[in-house]
């Protein structure tokens, strides 16, 4: 039975024992377990690899050599690494690829930086980086604070928003006003608030994108 969380959240860690199923947006799921959050008017769609990604309004979508689906922006581009996984390029942004043979995207002003696990990330222009213990780089913008997860994960949260430690002990961040489903796999997603823009690109995917991986 679900049941919802209180809106009125204060505490700046939780422990997820609930589902929430009240957001504006909406979540949906596929044969592999996860949830996926849809944005409003958008839709989600499965990939070859039985995952569902989220493609909103007036938005394209392709579909990589493993399968995966990738929601384009409007008048962005799709790029393949070597590791023959899509990802988005919004308009202006530089792309590039890593030593591991991930493809990344950069914002306008942006740096591009390499961690210990070989994996390189976008920060942000006035974004500091720092690195989990795990090795990733965590890219944490300004008044923003990290929690770390018990699966020694380490993510950024905005200023206002909240940290959240889901069954899967993977820690997220949800944004003001925002709430959160947990998929049949026990992973834990945000769901923004119905007036969250999507083409807030540095938000959607240096923040909510970079914790969904």
């Amino acid at each position: 039975m679900k049941s919802c969380i209180k809106s009125s959240i204060t505490a700046s860690i939780l422990i997820v024992s609930a589902i929430n199923a009240s957001a504006a947006w909406k979540s949906e799921t596929c044969p592999d377990g996860r949830a996926v959050a849809v944005t409003p008017n958008g839709g989600g769609y499965c990939g070859l690899d039985n995952r569902t990604t989220s493609i909103p309004t007036g938005w394209n979508k392709a579909q990589g050599s493993d399968g995966r689906l990738v929601a384009i922006p409007p008048q962005g581009t799709a790029k393949k690494g070597k590791d023959q996984r899509l990802i988005a390029i919004p308009k202006g942004w530089r792309s590039g690829e890593g030593s591991d043979g991930r493809a990344f995207a950069i914002p306008p002003g942006g740096m591009a930086v390499e961690g210990s696990d070989n994996r390189i990330v976008a920060v942000p222009k006035g974004w500091k980086q720092v690195e989990g213990k795990d090795g990733r780089i965590v890219a944490v913008p300004p008044e923003g604070t990290m929690i770390k997860g018990p699966d020694e994960r380490t993510i950024a949260i905005p200023k206002g928003w909240i940290g959240i430690v889901g069954r899967d002990n993977r820690a997220i961040a949800v944004p003001p006003d925002g709430e959160y489903v947990i998929g049949s796999d026990q992973r834990t997603i945000a769901l923004p608030p119905n007036n969250f823009d999507v083409t807030d690109y540095i938000t959607l995917y240096c923040i909510l994108g970079v914790q969904m991986e």
